[in-house]
Order: C-alpha cells, then sequence, then structure tokens
C-alpha cells in the first residue's frame, strides 16, 4: 500500500468515526453517554510524524506516534508494521514480534512484516516460528516463479531469513568454520563438504560427519 492511500484512508476513517457518534450510533439509550469515545489523536499526523521520526533515527519517539495510529485505526496493516519496526530498532523485540504478527494478520499478502516478523523471531530464538514464517516465503517464492511483482522481494525475503537463522552457508564476513572443515568449489566431492556446512550451520552435527565422510570417499 503506497503512503499516499495510506493517509486517505486514516482520514477518511478518522473523518467517519465522530461523524457515526454525532449521529448517535454505538451510543446508549436515554440520552447516556456514548459507547465509543472519538479518537484522540489525528491519525495522519501521527502516521507522519512517525515516519519522521523514524528516518530521523528517533525510533522510541515513532514507536510512541505509531501507537497512537494502530489506537485509533486497529485495521491499518501498515501502521502496525511500522509500529513494529520502530519497536524492533528500539530493541523492544517482544513488542515488535507482537506488531509484526498483527500486520501479518490484516495483510497475509505483504512481504515486508512477513520477513521481519521471522527475522525478529529468529533474534529472539524463536526458530520454530520463524522456520513457519520461512516455509511460507518459500512457498510463496516458489508459486511466483520470477513471474509475480513480488518475485524480487520474496528472494530477498527469504534469504533475510535463513541469515537471520544461521542456515546460509558462510561467506568471508561471517563466523569461521570448526577446525578441519573448510569450503570447498561445487566440483565432485565437494558437493558432500557444501552440504557438510549447511549441516554444521544447523547444528546437526551427525548428519555433517556423515556429509564429510562421503566427502572423502569421493
Amino acid at each position: 500500500m503506497g503512503v499516499r492511500r495510506l493517509l486517505l484512508g486514516l482520514a477518511a476513517s478518522a473523518m467517519i468515526a465522530p461523524a457515526a457518534l454525532a449521529s448517535g450510533g454505538g451510543g446508549m439509550g436515554g440520552g447516556g453517554m456514548p459507547s465509543v469515545s472519538a479518537p484522540r489523536y489525528d491519525p495522519v499526523q501521527e502516521y507522519q510524524q512517525g515516519m519522521a521520526d523514524y528516518q530521523a533515527g528517533k525510533y522510541k519517539s515513532a514507536a510512541s506516534h505509531f501507537e497512537n495510529v494502530t489506537d485509533s485505526q486497529p485495521k491499518s496493516a501498515n501502521s502496525w508494521y511500522m509500529l513494529g519496526m520502530a519497536r524492533s530498532s528500539n530493541g523492544d523485540l517482544k513488542g515488535a514480534e507482537k506488531a509484526l504478527g498483527h500486520s501479518v494478520k490484516l495483510d497475509a499478502a505483504a512481504v515486508g512484516p512477513m520477513r521481519e516478523l521471522a527475522v525478529t523471531q529468529a533474534k529472539l530464538k524463536e526458530n520454530d516460528k520463524a522456520n513457519a514464517q520461512l516455509i511460507a516465503l518459500k512457498g510463496r517464492a516458489a508459486s511466483c516463479n520470477d513471474t509475480c511483482p513480488d518475485s524480487a522481494d520474496l528472494k530477498a525475503a527469504v534469504a533475510a531469513v535463513e541469515q537471520a537463522l544461521g542456515v546460509v552457508a558462510p561467506t568471508a564476513s561471517t563466523k569461521p568454520l570448526p577446525d578441519g572443515v573448510k569450503l570447498a568449489s561445487i566440483d565432485g566431492g565437494d558437493l558432500a563438504y557444501t552440504r557438510a556446512v549447511s549441516l554444521i550451520n544447523e547444528h546437526r552435527f551427525g548428519e555433517a560427519l556423515a556429509a564429510l565422510d562421503k566427502a572423502e570417499e569421493a
């Protein structure tokens, strides 16, 4: 969803709520106080200020503004997404997980929230949850088969989650391999070495040793 479209939606919702209250919708009978109060914040202004603070690195303030948006517009998937991003950048991973989870529930087709939810869960060592998101992303990427508009985003999301889970083959920038294990070119028995490296990263040491034995036999 584009920012302009989101802001228009927020503005429309902000206008509808007070109008409904003024007409008596949702109120109590007999002239009592209405059961729903009007939004305390202008969601459009709050969203814009949240984005400005986020871009300026003021993540705590940004999260506060995005919370105001989600309080008044709880069905705005993108606002929950940005709240999750702000919380994550401010070090609140559990809060980020909750916000990102809301965003994914509201808009399951969006790649960014699913990616960030999985990465956050990996950081929290909730690997089962992160792997579930990874499987879903891989399934969508396979179905897309380089033909849909989200193809590049899906591939990047899969790579980001795999890296967060530590299942990506190590490169020069990652931690060194255990003694006696080295990367090799993809040729003959070297395929088995590569497989062993992947298994080591997944802490599947028994299978890794078997793969190394296979490499020695090749």
